[in-house]
């Protein structure tokens, strides 16, 4: 893991990057400026090392990304799920860590 952050934290994460074990990060779908997309993935890497079950990873994710990004983000997370999402401020990101996949977005107020 501690690759994976430093590998981050050097040179972004723009394009899916290949890690060889289970914490495997690949970025699916971004909207987001790198500064923004960087910033959920960090908080979400703190949120799975601090918590084990999901009604207390998202809101970790949303409370961070509201701290450093104003208000309105919105999070899913899971393993084997189906969804679909409608970011109607055209700020989303979908991108899996491991076996869990994370779907973060700004919803207009």
């Amino acid at each position: 893991m501690q690759t994976l952050l430093e590998s981050i934290s050097e040179h972004g994460v723009h394009q899916p990057k290949q890690v060889v074990n289970s914490n495997e990060l690949v970025i699916h779908h971004s909207t987001l400026t790198q500064e923004i997309q960087n910033d959920a993935i960090q908080a979400a890497i703190e949120a799975v090392k601090q918590y084990s079950e999901y009604e207390d990873i998202c809101p970790h994710i949303m409370s961070a990304m509201e701290v450093h990004h104003n208000k309105y983000w919105e999070c899913t997370v899971g393993r084997d799920y189906a969804a679909w999402v409608m970011a109607n401020s055209g700020q989303f990101l979908k991108f899996s860590l491991g076996d869990l996949t994370f779907r973060i977005f700004r919803v207009k107020p």
